[in-house]
């Protein structure tokens, strides 16, 4: 008998950056290319820009790099939460959305590939009977006809705002769908094809702990537990480490800045009795990644 496996794939900036995200470490540079093209159609990046001169002042007596999104929005956070002012914090957080937007791209392959993988849902299509003829192009109607890997499961956490996996997986259910929508019914296989922060017996299990652009965006180094909007992404993260028997890291360098990522580890491990393999694909250009993980995985 094979035994059912569960695969936990944990995104950083890292795994976005391929499809024309910006990382932490280049967002500024990246907003200041998208302000200096149109200055008039992107003034509140342009304020942005000037809060962060604002709090270069800091650099005196702070080693902090206001060159990480990061930094600059956790910085934003405490400004609002000791001021009780949000200004600061809602224009750091419109400055993130406008530029994830703007250097998101269209659907490519590679993210309908990833999409498919972690939907794992076989279609299979219908007969002639439920076809429908549009400019000589027969459309069928596609139902679900179990998974792609039977035996296996797929989650997310994912640490980017970003829509890029959600995007790819309307992108299919649209394809996949185009009877539905072609003849003006609730297209059925989209609720397959589609992220959810809970449990659910159809859809993508995927709990993104930052926030994300159609959600709201936090700061990612504490008070995780004030915002309900993400409490059932962290519950639904550790629900997923628990119960994984192979968790992939995919373009996630582990800073030491993220200590609440270690204990959520160690949290949600000390409970998981079937981890088999843990995996990490990411750059590491001065090894110091690699020595990371190692510290923090030194029994596997």
């Amino acid at each position: 008998m094979i035994k059912s496996q569960s695969v936990v794939f944990f995104l950083g900036a890292g795994f976005s950056a391929p499809f024309g995200l910006p990382v932490m470490s280049n967002f500024i540079d990246k907003a200041r290319d998208l302000y200096f093209s149109d200055p008039d159609n992107y003034k509140s990046v342009g304020e942005t820009l000037k809060l962060i001169t604002k709090y270069s002042s800091v650099k005196n007596y702070l080693n902090i790099n206001l060159h990480n999104i990061e930094d600059l929005l956790s910085i934003a956070y405490m400004e609002s939460a000791i001021t009780k002012e949000s200004s600061s914090m809602e224009l750091v957080t419109d400055f993130i959305k406008v530029v994830i937007e703007n250097y998101t791209g269209q659907v490519t392959n590679e993210s309908r590939d990833f999409a498919e993988l972690v939907a794992n849902v076989s279609l299979k299509k219908t007969g002639s009977s439920a076809s429908y003829r549009v400019q000589g192009r027969d459309h069928y109607a596609f139902l679900c006809d179990g998974k792609r890997f039977e035996n296996t499961g797929f989650g997310i956490v994912s640490l980017n705002y970003d829509l890029v996996i959600e995007k790819a997986l309307a992108d299919i259910a649209s394809t996949a769908g185009k009877f539905y929508e072609i003849t003006n019914r609730p297209n059925e296989i989209a609720k397959y094809f589609a992220a959810s922060n809970v449990r659910s017996e159809t859809g993508v299990p995927m709990a993104k702990l930052h926030g994300s652009l159609d959600k709201t965006i936090i700061p990612p180094t504490w008070n995780k537990d004030v915002n309900e909007k993400i409490y059932n992404d962290w519950i639904l993260a550790s629900e997923l480490l628990k119960n994984a028997t192979h968790i992939i890291f995919l373009g996630y360098s582990l800073p030491s800045t993220d200590n609440y990522i270690k204990y959520l580890l160690a949290t949600s491990l000390s409970d998981n009795q079937r981890l088999k393999r843990i995996s990490v694909i990411t750059k590491d250009a001065d090894g110091q990644t690699g020595i990371r993980y190692k510290s923090l995985f030194d029994s596997y």
